[in-house]
């Protein structure tokens, strides 16, 4: 803390994130919901759900989707956010599409098809790769039936101001 303002690096990547990001979960009860999903880069958003799930009584199992390619040194930094490890968390570390900010055709085509058929954009660094991971995780049949998940978008639209025009129905 600096004076009465928080220092919070580029990416969230502190204590003072994390607990920003429990929040989330501020929205509504989310109790129903068996997994949560997020996109990761540092991991603050995965470790900030992970705590407030604890704190709110949620036991969905909390797992986040890495935009970035061998990312995984990241898990080491969420650990050392957690209040607690309950052990019902875990990241993917295979749908970052080529790393992070690298698109594929199959990305922007499941971030089309995404639109369409819910009229939520998402974006093509973190939320497109999120929605994708899902959609193969549920192909592969990871979520057991009668599975209630829960996709958390973190926004980064901006993002997508780079994409050539008309890449995007959106």
């Amino acid at each position: 803390m600096l004076g009465t303002a928080f220092v919070i690096p580029e990416g969230g990547g502190n204590a003072e994130g994390a607990a920003g990001c429990e929040e989330i979960l501020d929205l509504g009860d989310f109790r129903a919901f068996t997994h949560i999903l997020c996109a990761t880069g540092t991991g603050t958003t995965l470790a900030g759900l992970i705590n407030g799930a604890a704190k709110r009584g949620i036991g969905a199992e909390i797992w986040g989707i890495s935009a970035l390619k061998g990312a995984f040194s990241v898990e080491p930094e969420i650990r050392a956010l957690l209040a607690e490890d309950r052990g019902n968390w875990g990241m993917f570390h295979d749908f970052h599409e080529g790393g992070f900010a690298k698109i594929s055709p199959a990305l922007i085509a499941g971030m089309n098809d995404f639109f369409d058929q819910t009229g939520i954009p998402t974006d093509r660094v973190y939320t497109g790769k999120l929605v994708l991971a899902f959609r193969k995780m549920c192909a592969d049949g990871r979520f057991p039936p009668g599975s209630r998940p829960l996709l958390i978008h973190t926004g980064g639209l901006q993002g997508n101001a780079s994409l050539p025009q008309g890449s995007l129905h959106f």
